[in-house]
């Protein structure tokens, strides 16, 4: 799913798939990040969303400026009806 607001270009991934479309760009971004913690990288990221995506709804939303990833935003919870 594509959304774009203000000049920002949202994408909601859903599935490990998707996810995995953004693997460079977030991987340059958490390199760049000032806070350098592991838990805000993919590698961190993309093996517990394949394992707890079966079993309870996992979704990540990027925020593009242009083609630079600006922002990566984890939820996991039920999705509302």
């Amino acid at each position: 799913m594509q959304s774009t607001t203000g000049g920002l270009r949202l994408e909601l991934a859903t599935s490990p798939t998707a996810l995995s479309a953004h693997t460079a760009a977030w991987q340059q971004l958490a390199a760049e990040c000032e806070v350098g913690d592991w838990f805000c990288s993919p590698l961190w990221l993309m093996p517990w969303f394949t394992h707890f995506a079966t079993t309870i709804p996992c979704r990540v939303l990027f925020g593009y400026e242009a083609e630079q990833l600006v922002g990566v935003l984890p939820l996991v919870g039920p999705v509302p009806a």
